[in-house]
């Protein structure tokens, strides 16, 4: 059921950005727009061919973001009467995602250690105490 659940979260999440490929201004004018969303697909599919988890990290997170920059939009024209263009939100979120996923690599790539001094009052038995924290 689970695996069904993400089958479905990443079939709608290819439809949503295809759709949103689709309406870009700049590819409005082109003529074989529908070529550009196969090719699109195609490297989507081969990027996931090759790696799988990394592919659909960076594909949930940008539409993740692009959904937040649509709601952002939506509030802005609403309250504002400001309308951005979708090429600016997509454009926006790609840099955004960007930015994100780097800055992600350069944390995972640079691990901090930080140590911690644990004081007690008890009689804790010091040759035995240890702590060990991991986190992510």
């Amino acid at each position: 059921m689970f695996i069904l659940f993400i089958i479905l979260i990443l079939l709608s999440t290819v439809l949503y950005l295809s759709f949103r490929i689709y309406n870009l201004s700049f590819l409005k004018e082109f003529k074989y727009r529908r070529i550009f969303i196969i090719l699109f697909l195609v490297l989507l599919v081969i990027f996931g061919y090759f790696d799988l988890i990394n592919t659909v990290v960076v594909v949930i997170q940008f539409t993740l973001f692009l959904l937040i920059f649509d709601l952002i939009n939506l509030f802005a024209n609403k309250v504002f009467k400001k309308n951005f263009s979708y090429t600016k939100i997509f454009l926006s979120v790609l840099v955004f995602t960007i930015i994100y996923m780097s800055y992600g690599y350069y944390l995972a790539h640079h691990v901090v250690e930080t140590t911690y001094i644990v004081e007690a009052n008890k009689d804790i038995g010091v040759d035995k105490f240890r702590i060990v924290q991991v986190t992510d």
